[in-house]
């Protein structure tokens, strides 16, 4: 069952509440408010911070920083129901997930002049590794057939 504990703030003064889920914790941080200052960071991270006083850069890396957290608790969200459901098909399933590093998001954001921070669709990513097609086949037949989400009260 999850529980909600006390809410406590983040960079920028952003939410960010604690959940316990059994013996795992993890905390919500709840996304920045304004994606045009998120994308403003994204840029000045792109462009090396030129022309930036100090306080600037701490301010537009602490915001990339926070948008990349943001994805934390729903990727792990995902991941626990990709798991469940990977284990169902596969008890020898192996599931991973990963947010993209900082370095990997710079060299993006160079590599892609044009693109925004707010638009990069790989931030987070999840994968099952199973034994064999037909497993893969019945997970796969799993997401296309079964509901979207899951209620906390069946994990």
């Amino acid at each position: 069952m999850i529980e909600q504990s006390t809410e406590v703030r983040g960079p920028l003064g952003c939410l960010a509440i604690p959940w316990q889920l059994g013996s795992a914790a993890m905390a919500f941080v709840e996304p920045p408010p304004s994606k045009s200052a998120v994308n403003r960071a994204g840029k000045a991270l792109r462009g090396r911070f030129v022309r930036m006083s100090r306080r600037e850069r701490e301010d537009a890396l602490s915001l990339v920083k926070h948008w990349r957290s943001a994805h934390g608790f729903p990727l792990n969200t995902f991941q626990m129901t990709l798991r469940k459901r990977a284990e169902a098909c596969d008890p020898s399933a192996l599931v991973a997930q990963r947010l993209k590093r900082l370095g990997a998001i710079d060299m993006k954001l160079r590599r892609f002049e044009t693109m925004r921070l707010t638009e990069m669709q790989d931030l987070g990513g999840c994968r099952a590794i199973l034994s064999s097609v037909d497993s893969v086949r019945r997970l796969a037949e799993q997401y296309r057939e079964g509901p979207a989400t899951q209620a906390p009260d069946a994990w």
